[in-house]
């Protein structure tokens, strides 16, 4: 992606949605109702080992259907029709000739000017990825939970890589050899993150 100084907006989805509390609700409701089900097996049989013939095709499918068929279906679709219920919305990013906008479905819609912007980090691992953004003085203003996406896309991308391509006179990256780390505007207001090398913090 190249924006060579264009009025482009670009547009980051979060790749991932996050379970909300009725899927949590959910998820707790078929676990009892498995264990149920183990109660009342053993109450008819005697017995916690499933035994051949004690169980038909139909009990099985009764008992463990719930479970296996409901979460794989939910996770397989995942936030889409009527199965969106069970899930957050997932965050947006914009970046605009404007500055950089984000909305969260706990924060809503904020919007930080190129001006206001000091940089971002990118934070990375197997379970988690964030983006921090921080103002011109080095405070904290968001963190973002990703990975995300340019819009249409299926893509992970990293925000400080987005915004250094995007504003390549004003942001410079924290490594030259890992961009996609984080970036820190080129004329920073606080002098004590002129020319560090660090992360705002």
């Amino acid at each position: 992606m190249t924006f060579g100084g264009r009025p482009t907006v670009l547009r980051l989805r979060q790749k991932q949605a996050a379970p909300n509390g009725r899927f949590g609700l959910l998820a707790a409701a078929a676990l009892a109702f498995t264990c149920a089900g183990f109660i009342a097996y053993w109450w008819r049989t005697g017995s916690w080992t499933i035994l051949g013939g004690t169980l038909s095709n139909v009990g099985a499918l009764v008992w463990f259907g719930p479970l296996l068929i409901g979460f794989t279906t939910v996770l397989l679709i995942g936030d889409r029709g009527p199965f969106r219920a069970l899930y957050y919305p997932r965050t947006m990013l914009t970046v605009s000739a404007d500055g950089l906008g984000w909305w969260t479905a706990k924060g809503g819609a904020e919007r930080l000017a190129w001006s206001e912007l000091g940089g971002v980090s990118h934070v990375a691992n197997k379970s988690t990825t964030t983006e921090t953004v921080f103002d011109v003085a080095g405070r904290e203003i968001v963190m973002l939970e990703g990975p995300f996406a340019i819009e249409g896309s299926r893509r992970a991308v990293s925000l400080p890589a987005v915004i250094l391509d995007a504003r390549p006179r004003e942001f410079m990256a924290l490594d030259p050899n890992h961009p996609e780390r984080g970036c820190l505007t080129r004329t920073p207001r606080n002098p004590d993150l002129a020319g560090s090398g660090e992360p705002p913090a």
